[in-house]
Formats: C-alpha cells, sequence, structure tokens
C-alpha cells in the first residue's frame, strides 16, 4: 500500500521539478516561532487538561472527544515540523550544489555540469518523498506519543474534578460506574482518552448508513447542484469528464484488439460506458466534495511545494483517518452506481439486439474496479485534483501578475492609482471560466487572451522584453501543462484498468458458462 501510494503521489508532484527553488513571496510564509516536538506534544497534552475544565456532569464525558481534534492539529503541526526540518537541509545542500554548478560553468565542463543537474535533480526527488512520507506518518507519531502519557493525564483529570469537588459539595465528581470512586473515573477517562487520540473514524458511519446517505442526498432537491458551486468540485468535474471519456474510447480501442478478453468485439458493446462515466464522476465528485476541505496555499516553488504537501496530505483528521473516511464516502456510492451502470448496460444491449451481461459479472467488476479506484482516489486524486493543482495555478499566475505589475508601472503604463489587486482582478472580469466554455476561441482566450495586450512584455524579442516577466509566464504555462499530463497519464492508466477489469471478468464469465 505504501508502495502504491508513494508512486502515485511522486508522479503527480514530478511537475514540481521545473519550479526554481527560490522562496517567492506568493508561497505561505512560515511561524517564525521556533518550537520543537517536544514543545508541540508538552501544548497538546495541557489543551487536553483543559477539556476537563469543561466537564460538569457525568453526561460531559463525551467532550473527551474533542480530543481528537487536539491529536489533529497536533499531527499537522508536527507534519509542518518535519517537514521544515527536511526543507531547511534540502535548502543548504541545493546552495551548495548551485555554487559547484556555476563554478563548473565557468570552467567551461559541460559533462560535469550535466552531472551536477541530475544530483540537484536527485536531491529534489530525495527532499519530496522524505515530506510526503513525513507528513503521511505525522497523524501515527502524534498518536503513539500522546498515548504514552494517557495513564498520566487521566489521572491528572481525575484528581482535577475530585479536588474540584471536595471544595465544591454542590458538584460531584462524574463516574461512569454505580461505584463512584476515583480508581473507576480514572479508568474511564484513560478507555475514553486512547479512544479519542485512535480517532473520529470509529464514530463515523457505517457502510451500510452511508450507503443510504448517499441515495438521500443524490436525490434531495438541488444537492448536486449546491456542491457544484464550489468551484473546485466543478472544475475538476469537467477536466475529468472530457479527459476519461476520451481516453475510455482509447483504452476501449486497445482492449478490443485483444484476443480472449478483446475478441475483437465492436464498438457498440460498450457505448453504455459514456453516460456511465458521466453519472459516476458526478457521484464521484459529490463524495469528494463533501469529504476534502479546501484549503488556500497558493505557491509557485519547488520550495513552496513542499510546505504545501503537509496539509494537503492531512486533510481533516490526518492521512490514515481521512484515508479511511474518503474511501468509505467513495465505496459507498457504489450502491447507487451498481444498479445504474446494470441498467445502462442492459439498455445498450436491448438497443443493438446484444446478448444480455450477466448482472453478476458486472457487480463483480464494478466491485473490483471501485476496490482499485476508491484507494487511488481517497489517497491522492482528490486531494491532488481539488487542492494541489489549483493552488498551484493561483500561485503561479498571481506570480506572473506581480512581475507585469511591477514591470508596467517601471513602464509607466499603469495608473498612479491603480493598486495591484485591481490590476490583478481585471483580468477576470471578462474571462470565460474554464466549464463554461464554449468554442475554441474561449479555449484559446482563457491561456492567452486575457495577457494578448502584454506579450511584448514576456515574448522573446518584444520592444518591451523582461526576462523575469517571461520566466513567470513559461512557470505559470508549465503548471497547466504538469496538471495536462498528470490527467491525461493517470486517466489513461485508469481506464486501461476499467476495461481491463470488465472485459477481464466477462472472459472469465464466458468461460465458467
Amino acid at each position: 500500500m505504501k508502495g502504491f501510494v508513494k508512486d502515485q503521489l511522486i508522479g503527480l508532484l514530478i511537475a514540481c521539478f521545473v519550479f526554481t527553488p527560490t522562496a517567492w513571496a506568493i508561497d505561505v510564509a512560515e511561524c517564525s516561532l521556533v518550537m520543537t516536538k517536544a514543545d508541540l506534544l508538552e501544548d497538546a497534552k495541557s489543551k487536553i487538561l483543559k477539556v476537563s475544565e469543561e466537564i460538569k456532569s457525568e453526561d460531559d464525558l463525551d467532550n473527551l472527544e474533542k480530543i481528537s481534534d487536539i491529536k489533529s492539529e497536533t499531527a499537522l503541526a508536527l507534519a509542518n515540523l518535519n517537514a521544515d526540518k527536511i526543507i531547511d537541509k534540502y535548502i543548504e545542500e541545493m546552495e551548495i550544489l548551485d555554487d559547484n554548478l556555476e563554478a563548473l560553468k565557468a570552467c567551461g565542463k559541460i559533462g560535469q555540469c550535466i552531472l551536477m543537474q541530475a544530483k540537484k535533480l536527485k536531491l529534489r526527488a530525495n527532499a519530496l518523498r522524505q515530506v510526503i512520507f513525513s507528513s503521511m506518518k505525522a497523524e501515527r507519531e502524534a498518536k503513539v506519543s500522546l498515548k504514552a502519557d494517557v495513564e498520566k493525564i487521566s489521572d491528572q483529570m481525575a484528581d482535577y474534578l475530585i479536588y474540584a469537588s471536595l471544595n465544591n459539595p454542590g458538584r460531584a465528581y462524574p463516574s461512569p460506574y454505580n461505584s463512584s470512586s476515583p480508581d473507576d473515573l480514572r479508568q474511564e477517562y484513560a478507555r475514553r482518552i486512547y479512544r479519542a487520540i485512535d480517532s473520529k473514524f470509529e464514530n463515523s458511519p457505517s457502510f451500510v448508513r452511508e450507503m443510504g446517505l448517499v441515495y438521500i442526498n443524490t436525490f434531495r432537491s438541488g444537492r448536486l447542484r449546491e456542491l457544484f458551486t464550489i468551484k473546485e468540485v466543478k472544475a475538476d468535474y469537467l477536466k475529468n469528464l472530457g479527459t476519461t471519456l476520451f481516453l475510455q474510447f482509447l483504452a476501449r480501442t486497445i482492449f478490443s484488439k485483444i484476443p480472449v478478453i478483446g475478441n475483437s468485439k465492436p464498438i457498440k458493446n460498450d457505448l453504455w460506458v459514456a453516460p456511465n462515466t458521466g453519472a459516476m464522476m458526478a457521484l464521484q465528485a459529490g463524495a469528494g466534495g463533501e469529504t476534502t476541505p479546501i484549503i488556500d496555499r497558493p505557491f509557485s516553488t519547488f520550495e513552496g511545494a513542499l510546505r504545501t504537501i503537509p496539509a494537503v496530505l492531512h486533510g481533516r483528521d490526518g492521512f490514515s483517518t481521512d484515508f479511511k473516511k474518503k474511501f468509505l464516502k467513495f465505496y459507498s456510492v457504489i450502491g447507487l452506481e451498481l444498479p445504474i451502470s446494470i441498467l445502462l448496460r442492459m439498455a445498450n444491449n436491448a438497443i443493438f439486439h446484444l446478448q444480455n451481461p450477466s448482472v453478476l459479472a458486472t457487480a463483480g467488476g464494478l466491485g473490483l474496479f471501485y476496490a482499485y479506484y476508491a484507494t487511488k482516489w481517497a489517497a491522492v486524486d482528490n486531494k491532488t485534483n481539488l487542492n494541489f493543482t489549483p493552488n498551484l495555478h493561483k500561485g503561479t499566475e498571481t506570480e506572473f501578475n506581480a512581475l507585469l505589475f511591477k514591470k508596467l508601472q517601471a513602464l509607466g503604463k499603469v495608473s498612479p492609482n491603480e493598486d495591484f489587486n485591481t490590476f490583478k482582478n481585471s483580468f477576470d472580469e471578462n474571462k470565460v471560466p474554464f466549464y463554461e466554455m464554449r468554442s475554441f476561441q474561449d479555449l484559446k482566450n482563457f491561456y492567452f487572451g486575457k495577457y494578448r495586450d502584454y506579450r511584448p512584455i514576456f515574448k522573446s524579442g518584444g520592444r518591451d522584453y523582461d526576462p523575469e516577466v517571461a520566466k513567470a509566464y513559461q512557470k505559470m504555462v508549465w503548471a497547466h501543462f504538469g496538471e495536462a499530463a498528470w490527467r491525461v497519464g493517470n486517466g489513461l492508466f485508469d481506464s486501461i484498468i476499467f476495461f481491463l477489469i470488465f472485459n477481464g471478468v466477462g472472459a472469465l464469465a464466458h468461460y465458467i458458462h
């Protein structure tokens, strides 16, 4: 599982290698207050003890569930702390390599320069790997550290309440047992603290209940429309849909040529896949919108990407807990998708007078595909598409706009009363959103049209050409190219797996019969 997640995450973030390691103002500044791991854990324990102040009766013991939030905050803080250490070491080593590279360039040693560039790439890959894995492990690190002192914390909580009770006869300390003994109180606290530190996942809906909620929420008036008002969710759905439909056609064509599995079946056999994909991805986008918090951490450099990863991987409650919740939410959608898929496939075969598929084969194929896809979706895809790439676009675009604005000020081509925010917002006033495009011209204007009047500044040979602005423009374009490459590569792999499973299961069912 770790290897699978690692490969997916590193494949996604490889596009970061095109960014310079120099920090830029748009990257989120880290807190200047230096805290150690011991400081963070001590602060968490203090917060846990303060929870006892809110306990006035036995019913208030449920307030201990707030410890889950404390654990989650501590895990994210640890992830950021670990990332800071890795990044500091990375910057130090990169500076040494940069100095060596400059010396080699001055001597004209081309071969050694190429070798040094390879070392820089290896250093970035290593830093990326370390930040990813340290962020994934931070939740467990927080749990283990806090659990080590549970007995001490529970004793302090019990002693606090017993002391408060003795000094306030009108307030009896709460106990879950009729004996109301101090030892019982300590044991109950310890048990509940352990459970709260473990995760909130124990208290989340069961799979069956979650499946029922999918039915209720999907058919509730305006539910999907409400989710699609979130621009990240809507943009992700439409980008994925267009890419996936094309890649499914490509993958289906490939597999139709494979003996036994494809058996040269005509494409009409699988036309049901297109409407099925549109419906399934709408439900999946809904699940993603409900389970993924949208974070605002724009970045434009490789270092900025490293600093963003902990928050993206942490999610709401830590990587492992967040993964379990997302996986459950995604897989519960199968209760609605399975009958839709079977009905669409049967309708397809009825229209084209084909042999009806085995319901068991369709259900089995969908179940196997979902086991694969829900795992990858919960671990990588949803975090990437709703948080990582939007913040990458926001960061690179803001950097370019800032440098362009500075250049225009130097040229005297902007009003003295116009500030940067007004200038930046003016680009978007007449811009057609990606998901509302209706023509190729809209697509062209989306990427190039709004900057058309300023091309002499960032295009080589222009009368006001500025290499710094041009570099920022290229970085912004590469950010879009990187996302496109990720979506195409990821979607093609998913499509191949989809037809491999469905055609394989169908061939197996035919062989058995």
